[in-house]
């Protein structure tokens, strides 16, 4: 895994209606937009498994440049019953 500067992820906010929100702040790293989100989708996975359930991803998106500005990423899920 790549040097990752200073990332923060907040913990899982419900948005209503069984879907779920997960942002992702990353300054100063060397982590791609795909280690990024990989890792809100493993936070996601990690509270749905927690409820016994997993994750189904809604919606996904990322913003800013590695190394340039920051990165932050959002995951809007809900948890599906196993």
């Amino acid at each position: 895994m790549a040097a990752n500067g200073c990332v923060s992820i907040t913990q899982p906010s419900p948005l209503g209606e069984g879907r779920y929100l997960i942002t992702l702040n990353a300054r100063g790293g060397f982590s791609g937009d795909g280690d990024l989100l990989s890792r809100s989708v493993t936070k996601a996975n990690e509270f749905c498994r927690s409820i016994d359930g997993e994750a189904e991803i809604i919606e996904m998106t990322s913003s800013g440049v590695q190394m340039w500005t920051p990165q932050n990423n959002r995951v809007i899920f809900h948890c599906k019953k196993i």
